[in-house]
């Protein structure tokens, strides 16, 4: 298996209307290779669907928003650091299909 690190995604302000969409809106914990992989993943699983009013503002994707959502490995062993990326808190979100596409971009 490959070792790879784990982030954790913490939202800033969820009072934010761009948390709308989210089904999730607290720490998130992701096993994958990057950074920019573990906002994808959490992006990925917690967007719902939801319709754009015309005239109003388009929401901001807040997982992958660096204003929205900070970042930081976490290296003190809580997690197990083989196997493929999935979202380990605040569920088992193994992610399949996300790890499919991960994988043949040669990118875990």
């Amino acid at each position: 298996m490959i070792q790879m690190p784990f982030f954790k995604l913490t939202p800033i302000n969820t009072a934010d209307p761009n948390w709308l969409p989210s089904s999730h809106k607290d720490i998130c914990v992701a096993r994958t290779g990057s950074e920019e992989l573990a906002r994808n993943m959490a992006q990925l699983a917690f967007t719902m669907p939801t319709m754009h009013v015309q005239g109003t503002q388009v929401r901001v994707m807040v997982w992958r928003n660096p204003d929205k959502v900070t970042s930081q490995t976490i290296t003190d062993g809580d997690y197990e650091a083989d196997g493929p990326s999935r979202i380990p808190f605040p569920k088992n979100v193994p992610l399949e299909e996300y790890g499919a596409v991960l994988k043949a971009a040669g990118k875990t």
